[in-house]
């Protein structure tokens, strides 16, 4: 985050933080809805054993059923998949519409039934829309555990010289000019990268629940380092300058020069990092069927959402105030120790420490999300194979390859390239679609399934496409067709700029 603020400048990344954190909300919203009409369309038959869309739907039954579910024979129990009768009960009486309203509010809440994203798009948007979807989010894992595998091999590649290799260069240097990196120094990012595969596959063979107290103990490093490096670059700005070599820092506080405020030319890997840092959205079943009150799901992601949005500005301001144009792509390396002493002079003994722990701070987050990410990926690939490869006898097998296949290739791909903002900016592509351009069409899609399930009419009001998570002018048609073109519109400035940089001189 600290390289993309220094990249577009301090006042534009916080634009584009700000926007990215409330559409990001906005979608986290939508997929709340969308997952409250599923509910009500699985409950009045709109939807088939096998989760597909049903080819008829019996419209009379279906008003009976939500205006009286327990008078037509079902077992109303929130959690259970509800079979639906095709005839509706004898001497039900026709609904207002107002007590029909009322009474489909109680088949839109989301229950403890699961039902991951995939399925959904499968349902709402087609076949080809879901694979589509599955491979944006394939693409994304992946770019996610490529990036895992540079920030590793990269931190210890520039801070401990591998002996008989990297010794006889150092220090390496892995941001500058790629064609001036000594073969030495790749070679020993190399070895560093195949250690990481040693830490990392056998954690992501193994289930999350076997993990509870590593990614306990490695979290609690995270929020360490985070507030070391703030207090850091706060304290020093009233301290020293960073480069001490400048002829005039003059007074306190000691800001970089040369700090842009606001440069397009950096918009590519700041909205990249920034949707990067605030995507969730893949995660928003798997979130809400563990919470207890999901009424409340939409002020437990605006909580969440908000406090990361915080923590990133926070600490891309301090950061690249201090820091400046120096802020590497990786800024824990800002704090590496060169030739024994840091920035060519000497500093107290209890500093050496707090640089070192801020130096491995990275790796800590590489080794506990390395694993999650993969078990996520390979979920991903799992649930898109054919269900008759998956069948009972062959399970184990098929589930042992797909963790196989989501942590090997891209440590594999690690070994080749480590340009962390290039991969941060094509990660950041699929995470547009992820993050964006599905909620919206979800979004849109639902409303048009539940109006046609239903039987209403174009001009019929919008009062029955509601759930409990509705909210005003967010979930109207007009703010999806905003965040769609707004999805669309950076998507194409993105690859504008990955084909020309200098776009904007």
């Amino acid at each position: 985050m600290p390289f993309a603020f220094a990249s577009a400048g301090i006042g534009l990344s916080l634009v584009i933080l700000t926007l990215v954190t409330i559409i990001s909300y906005v979608t986290m919203v939508w997929l709340i809805e969308v997952l409250a009409r599923i509910e009500c369309l699985h409950a009045i038959g709109a939807i088939t054993a096998e989760g597909a869309p049903a080819d008829t739907v019996d419209l009379e039954a279906s008003r009976s059923l939500i205006i009286n579910p327990h008078d037509s024979g079902l077992n109303v129990v929130p959690g259970d998949r509800m079979q639906t009768s095709t005839s509706p009960p004898s001497g039900t009486m026709t609904p207002s519409p107002e007590s029909l309203i009322a009474s489909a509010r109680r088949f839109m809440q989301i229950t403890d039934r699961k039902f991951e994203l995939n399925e959904v798009t499968g349902f709402f948007l087609g076949k080809a829309w879901q694979r589509f979807f599955e491979v944006a989010m394939c693409l994304y894992l992946f770019g996610a555990l490529w990036g895992f595998a540079s920030v590793f091999g990269t931190t210890f590649g520039e801070t401990i010289p591998f002996i008989g290799l990297s010794s006889k260069t150092w220090p390496c240097s892995f941001y500058g000019d790629p064609a001036n990196l000594p073969s030495e120094c790749m070679a020993s990012y190399q070895l560093y990268v195949v250690i990481f595969a040693l830490l990392v596959v056998p954690l992501s063979l193994k289930d999350m629940s076997e993990q509870t107290f590593i990614q306990i103990a490695l979290c609690i490093v995270r929020f360490a380092s985070f507030f070391v490096m703030v207090l850091w670059c706060l304290s020093f700005l009233f301290v020293e300058p960073y480069d001490p070599s400048i002829p005039d820092p003059g007074s306190p506080p000691y800001i970089a020069p040369g700090l842009s405020w606001f440069n397009m030319g950096g918009f590519g890997i700041a909205f990249s990092t920034c949707v990067f840092a605030q995507l969730t959205h893949h995660s928003a079943p798997g979130l809400a069927q563990p919470t207890k009150d999901k009424s409340k799901l939409a002020v437990v992601f605006l909580a969440a959402l908000v406090v990361t949005f915080f923590f990133y500005a926070i600490l891309g301001t301090t950061v690249a105030l201090y820091f400046g144009p120096s802020t590497q792509p990786m800024v824990s390396l800002n704090w590496q120790f060169i030739g024994g002493t840091p920035a060519g002079h000497s500093y107290p003994w209890w500093e050496y420490p707090l640089r070192y722990f801020i130096l491995f701070f990275p790796v800590a987050v590489a080794i506990s999300a390395y694993p999650l990410t993969a078990i996520t990926f390979a979920n991903t690939v799992y649930a898109a194979l054919p269900a008759g490869w998956t069948k009972q006898q062959t399970c184990p097998r098929w589930r042992l390859g797909t963790r196989l296949f989501a942590t090997l290739p891209p440590i594999a791909c690690g070994l080749i390239m480590f340009e962390l903002s290039t991969i941060v900016q094509f990660t950041g592509l699929f995470g547009v679609f992820i993050a964006f351009l599905f909620p919206a069409l979800l979004q849109w899609r639902s409303r048009r399934a539940v109006r046609s399930a239903l039987g209403l009419t174009d001009g019929s009001s919008d009062d029955m496409l509601k759930t409990p998570y509705t909210m005003p002018y967010i979930s109207s048609d007009i703010a999806t067709y905003l965040v769609g073109l707004f999805g669309f519109g950076s998507l194409g400035l993105m690859i504008a700029l990955i084909i020309s940089p200098d776009l904007f001189g």
